[in-house]
């Protein structure tokens, strides 16, 4: 058991001695942090928005147009009950 905990040690060291050397060298040549992929933000018109928007509109008055409203019920009759008082 102390035997893998030393090697466990020895190899964190040597995982810090190459990450200290891998940043020396990204730093001697101008190599910055990776790159993510991430994508460029994408800036829409005000026209272009207008039109989604416009459409989003048209799409939502069709579905509202389709739904019909329920049926109000009448209010339930209140039944008078008759208490006799206790002697």
């Amino acid at each position: 058991m102390a035997n893998i905990t030393q090697m466990i040690a020895d190899l964190d060291q040597q995982i810090s001695s190459l990450q200290t050397a891998r940043n020396a060298l990204a730093e001697a040549h101008g190599v910055g942090a990776k790159v993510t992929g991430a994508r460029p933000k994408r800036n829409m018109s005000a026209s272009a928005r207008k039109r989604i928007s416009d459409a989003q509109k048209k799409r939502w008055a069709a579905v509202a147009a389709k739904k019909v409203a329920p049926k109000k019920r009448a209010p339930a009759k209140k039944k008078v009950v008759a208490v006799e008082p206790k002697a």
